[in-house]
């Protein structure tokens, strides 16, 4: 995401509002146990006092779909752990990888192909439908 945001591209305007909640939230779970720490971060960016702001709530977050989260979030720990086994760097590029799952877990990771071919370095990714429930994420180095 990291890499979005600092782009140009389309999708820069959602990174950067994605990183702002992300903040946002997390200053405000900090505020009562690092308030001086928190109160200047929040001051940098926002008017008023963290320790006024209202607690975090699922609210805040968009709509969509929570299955998408934990679909991307398999997938992604499947090619973290390719690459952990190979003892590669997490920045490495995948050359190819075949992601084999039902066509609905297929379609919640297409609604997030941009952000998680950025995040696994995936050149290439095939999709290939499934009738076993579980995602597999079959990589070639």
């Amino acid at each position: 995401m990291k890499e979005r945001a600092y782009g140009g591209g389309p999708g820069a305007d959602s990174a950067r509002a994605a990183l702002r909640l992300a903040l946002s939230v997390q200053l405000r779970l900090f505020a009562p146990f690092l308030p001086f720490v928190t109160e200047e971060v929040w001051s940098w960016w926002r008017d008023g006092s963290v320790h006024r702001a209202a607690w975090p709530s699922t609210d805040e977050l968009p709509d969509g779909d929570p299955g998408v989260f934990d679909t991307v979030r398999t997938a992604l720990a499947q090619a973290r752990r390719a690459k952990s086994e190979r003892r590669l760097s997490m920045r490495s590029d995948i050359p190819a990888a075949t992601v084999r799952a039902t066509p609905d877990a297929l379609a919640r990771l297409a609604a997030a192909r941009t952000d998680f071919l950025a995040a696994t370095h995936i050149v290439k990714l095939d999709e290939a439908p499934s009738a076993d429930g579980d995602l597999a994420l079959l990589t070639t180095f």
